[in-house]
């Protein structure tokens, strides 16, 4: 039998197919139909091919806007109905030592696939991105992956709880590192103070992702980079952690608005930045839950 090749799915769309909202894209015409993800009205939410627009057309929902804004509602939507039990479960799976710690970064969890999915914010300070996380098959291997919503671009984590009065910023590599150093923060005492007291927590998907954009909420501040303990190559060249360090500081000297001190994390004290008495690309998570 010849395989029936699936329809292409226009650019406009790929953001709700991307969160598991079920529309079939259309023969003809500029709306694609299906079940609204929000109120679950068979039929009623449509998204336009061309300009991404969406609309729920049940009198009791009602919801429309952009793919932007239909990231933001679905969010919403998925944090009113996370439950403790589902954090308790991402804090078994990820090592973090208190269910909470995940809910107080923004984490949810999705009522179409239910995979976890991490909130990203722009320049602007504003949700403009969604990301998934959940096993998919890699290579025909399934691996744990977190995913960019397409179109989207890369995001800052955890900027809502960034506070400016603080004058220290922790820049980790990793929503799950973030969240493990935001939950040790939040629950160390020095003189009777928890540490997240003069410490904010931001993270970044990967080591490469640092944009310019961001500086301005480093400015004045004392920078610490968590970065991974990462393994040069045979060739010498600086491992993923280092080279993302030297980036992120580049990045941020080079700045009008530059931070006060910028640290990283040197493993084991090395200059370097890797320590080969430690497992190659050990993570702040790995370290703290030793």
């Amino acid at each position: 039998m010849p395989k029936v090749s699936k329809p292409k799915v226009p650019d406009a769309l790929r953001p709700y197919f991307f969160h598991g909202v079920e529309i079939e894209v259309p023969s003809s015409g500029k709306e694609a139909m299906g079940d609204c993800p929000f109120c679950g009205k068979t039929g009623k939410f449509s998204v336009n091919v061309e300009t991404s627009m969406f609309k729920c057309w049940s009198s009791s929902c009602a919801v429309q806007g952009n793919s932007t804004v239909f990231l933001r509602l679905f969010w919403e939507h998925c944090k009113e109905n996370t439950t403790t039990a589902d954090y308790k479960k991402l804090a078994e799976l990820s090592k973090f030592t208190f269910p909470d710690a995940a809910r107080s970064f923004g984490v949810v969890m999705s009522t179409l696939t239910s995979q976890w999915l991490v909130p990203g914010y722009g320049p602007e300070g504003k949700l403009t991105g969604l990301y998934r996380y959940g096993r998919i098959l890699d290579g025909g291997k399934w691996k744990d992956r977190l995913l960019v919503c397409p179109g989207t671009g890369v995001h800052l984590f955890n900027l809502p709880n960034l506070d400016d009065s603080k004058p220290i910023i922790n820049l980790c590599e990793g929503w799950r590192d973030g969240i493990k150093l935001y939950e040790a923060m939040t629950n160390t005492t020095i003189g009777g103070q928890p540490l997240i007291t003069k410490h904010s927590v931001l993270a970044i998907p990967g080591t490469n992702s640092f944009k310019s954009q961001w500086c301005k909420f480093f400015a004045g501040k004392q920078v610490n980079i968590w970065f991974d303990n990462d393994k040069p190559s045979d060739e010498g060249k600086d491992g993923a952690g280092l080279f993302g360090v030297k980036k992120v500081a580049s990045v941020l000297r080079s700045s009008t608005t530059p931070p006060e001190e910028i640290r990283y994390l040197a493993w084991n004290g090395n200059p370097e930045q890797y320590d080969e008495n430690v497992p190659n690309g050990m993570d702040v998570r790995d370290y703290l839950t030793v």
